[in-house]
């Protein structure tokens, strides 16, 4: 009975044991498979959260420590991905912004200031600009970002070694890294401290016409992603420089209407008062004779001094009306030009003999710069009428002080004769009107006829009259006359 109990008591012993082994490798087995779980279920949790890019701290062997490796690397991966996307999307952002404003700029030097912004933002570089071939050279345009005028204006280069350039890169971006010194543009690089550079071309109907050039930057190197942005960019560069054109030639030709169109107004004007002018010159003529007659009459009967004075004031007076009629009548009447063959130094020679008493009763200097051998065909009596026109407007201008300056220049085609005071100028709103007959800016002492007279004869020449004026610094009238 004692081996019995004793038996049994060892029996139970062992199975206590047994069970307590059993027990902690179950719950070991238990942790082992549950720990990896439970981390994983973490770290899910952390991602849901926008922790792209967690990982777990669990570190083991086997399948479990296998998994557990596998989801961190997936994980790590993800958050990869995930900011190269932003990144994209960011870039494509930034693209939009400078490409949408591209396309609401007319203006090539606002087209070059945006371009730079832009492609300096868009991949991070300290230098950023446009490049156009103008003739033989391939030069950088200002503004840039990160270079002043000065350093634009040492990014010059041969033309033929850009395109040899263009075509060694098989007509793809140009992209250096770190191999400066190696580099075409080697010599300018040093000179502005370039690391590393990117050229991407920008092509019209297949031709190269710019590049964007964009250098050192501020973090790594140049990648493809750089490349295919500006790439973009410069797209869309091409079509922003097509728009300015062709926004500019549409301006130039809706000025030419509208300048033929005023030209249109005026000679219509002139002939309407041509024409009005004509019949009511003659109507006034007579009348005046008359009245001119009675008056001499009156002078050799009358003895009295202050009377004789009055009448000698309407004498004058009545005889500046029968000047105005004249004048009126030349301007009306029609007659061929008696065109030949006139120096234009002679002519202005001349009329400045004519005027020079006026010159030194108003101390009015008048300085010339006349070409030799400048002669056109032209109704020379009409186009000194012309000069003289022009000439007394700037001495009532300048009243009695100034300085008037003459100065011929010739092209191929046409001779420029300009008149330039030193007046208080021309108001902005009468410049629009200076050629319409009856219209002074001298209030009593104009009759507004003599620039109407002018116009018609230079436009008979098949020239033109152009007027420059800034308020408080004078004038400047241009004749310009066709040789011939």
């Amino acid at each position: 009975l004692h081996d019995t109990i004793h038996m049994k008591t060892v029996l139970s012993t062992t199975l206590v044991f047994t069970f307590n082994i059993a027990k902690g490798i179950a719950m070991t087995m238990l942790r082992m498979v549950t720990k990896p779980i439970y981390e994983l279920v973490n770290a899910t949790r952390h991602i849901q959260d926008g922790e792209i890019g967690y990982t777990t701290t669990y570190r083991g062997e086997g399948e479990f420590g296998e998994l557990v490796q596998s989801f961190n690397e997936m994980s790590i991966s993800l958050d990869q991905s995930n900011k190269k996307v932003r990144k994209h999307i960011s870039n494509l952002s930034n693209l939009d912004s400078v490409t949408l404003t591209f396309h609401s700029i007319t203006n090539e030097t606002d087209i070059y200031l945006e371009l730079a912004r832009g492609a300096a933002d868009l991949v991070g570089a300290e230098q950023a600009g446009y490049m156009v071939v103008e003739g033989d050279e391939f030069v950088h345009t200002y503004p840039a970002s990160g270079l002043d005028l000065a350093a634009t204006a040492r990014i010059r280069f041969p033309r033929d070694q850009i395109l040899s350039l263009y075509n060694t890169s098989q007509r793809r971006a140009y992209v250096n890294n770190g191999e400066i010194d190696s580099s075409p543009t080697a010599d300018v690089d040093r000179t502005l401290n370039v690391s590393s550079l990117a050229l991407v071309w920008v092509r019209r109907k297949g031709e190269i016409r710019g590049a964007i050039r964009v250098a050192n930057k501020r973090t790594g190197a140049f990648t493809s992603e750089d490349i295919q942005s500006l790439s973009i960019l410069a797209n869309n560069v091409s079509v922003a420089l097509d728009n300015a054109s062709l926004y500019n030639d549409l301006r130039y030709q809706m000025q030419q209407i509208k300048d033929a169109q005023e030209q249109l107004i005026q000679a219509a004007k002139l002939v309407a008062i041509g024409e009005i002018s004509s019949n009511v010159a003659h109507e006034l003529n007579n009348p005046l004779t008359t009245v001119l007659g009675y008056i001499d009459l009156l002078m050799e009967e009358v003895d009295h001094k202050e009377l004789l004075a009055d009448l000698e004031t309407m004498k004058q007076e009545c005889l500046r009306a029968k000047e105005i009629i004249r004048q009126l009548l030349e301007f009306a009447r029609k007659r061929p030009l008696q065109k030949k063959q006139m120096d234009i130094k002679e002519t202005l020679m001349n009329v400045i003999e004519l005027v020079s008493i006026q010159t030194r009763d108003n101390n009015i200097e008048i300085r010339t710069e006349l070409d030799d051998g400048i002669s056109i065909s032209g109704d020379a009596n009409q186009i000194k009428q012309v000069f003289i026109n022009i000439i007394h407007n700037a001495f009532h201008a300048m009243e009695h002080e100034g300085i008037l300056d003459i100065i011929t220049t010739s092209a191929d085609d046409h001779v420029r004769v300009c008149f330039k005071d030193n007046g208080p100028g021309i108001k902005e709103g009468d410049i629009l009107r200076i050629f319409e007959p009856f219209f002074s800016t001298k209030s009593e002492k104009g009759t507004g006829i003599g620039l109407s007279v002018s116009y018609k004869i230079i436009k008979e020449h098949n020239g033109s009259i152009e007027v420059e004026s800034t308020p408080g610094e004078g004038a400047t009238f241009t004749v310009v006359l066709p040789k011939g």
